[in-house]
């Protein structure tokens, strides 16, 4: 398979586009019935959280931790994500919790023990796979980079990095003081600063856009699931 870049795409897959990937992915007659949610949940997780693939396959279930911003709006934090290339440094990513994109992920997750990982499926078989079920659209990397041209529409490069997470570097001594970069002590106690400006991203997105009924129907029976 030849190698790509995000950089010779021209086209920009919508929220929508790639919550119908992923419900492809999901319906793909090809796999096991216990497969289904996390190949759904896979690329859907890897776009909200701006993640590399391999990124992913260090996620635990218990990293899902349940927040409220500052307007009471329900998040879900992903905390302390390793960050790839970075020296062991991670970082927390805050998702919507009502945002469509999500319902499949959370009925994953409803599926595992909190010391299972979220993604097991390795990074050559999703690479393979994604391009099978898109015919070649869809390839790991992009959905990183779809994440980052959706956000730029309301936010500046800065204020995209904050969104994709913030970095976890700082943290407490035994003695309960902080140490490590300053920056990063506020970056973690002021996630809702830009949480509720995302929220009203996704709900102008979603207002505004007709989820076809055979994909409506799809995430209501998902999240009717115990």
């Amino acid at each position: 398979m030849p190698k790509r870049s995000v950089y010779d795409v021209d086209a920009t897959f919508s929220p929508l586009q790639i919550l119908q990937f992923a419900k492809s992915c999901y319906d793909e007659p090809y796999i096991s019935q216990d497969d289904r949610l996390e190949h759904a949940a896979a690329p859907l997780l890897q776009y909200l959280g701006g993640f590399r693939y391999g990124e992913l396959l260090e996620i635990y279930a218990s990293q899902f931790i349940r927040r409220k911003s500052l307007e009471k709006r329900d998040f879900v934090v992903v905390e302390s994500a390793l960050i790839e290339k970075s020296g062991g440094r991670r970082r927390n990513v805050a998702i919507e919790a009502k945002d469509p994109l999500f319902v499949p992920v959370v009925a994953h997750l409803r599926s595992l023990l909190p010391q299972e990982k979220v993604v097991t499926m390795a990074q050559s078989t999703a690479w393979s796979y994604f391009d099978r079920v898109s015919s070649g659209a869809v390839w790991p990397h992009l959905l990183k980079a779809m994440r980052d041209r959706f956000l730029a529409v309301a936010f500046d490069k800065l204020e995209r990095k904050k969104i994709i997470g913030w970095s976890t570097s700082a943290k407490k001594s035994k003695g309960g003081k902080w140490y490590g970069d300053s920056e990063d002590v506020y970056a973690g106690l002021n996630w809702m600063w830009y949480a509720d400006r995302l929220a009203r991203l996704n709900e102008s997105y979603w207002s505004n856009e007709e989820v076809p009924a055979d994909v409506r129907l799809w995430l209501d029976q998902l999240s009717a699931r115990p």
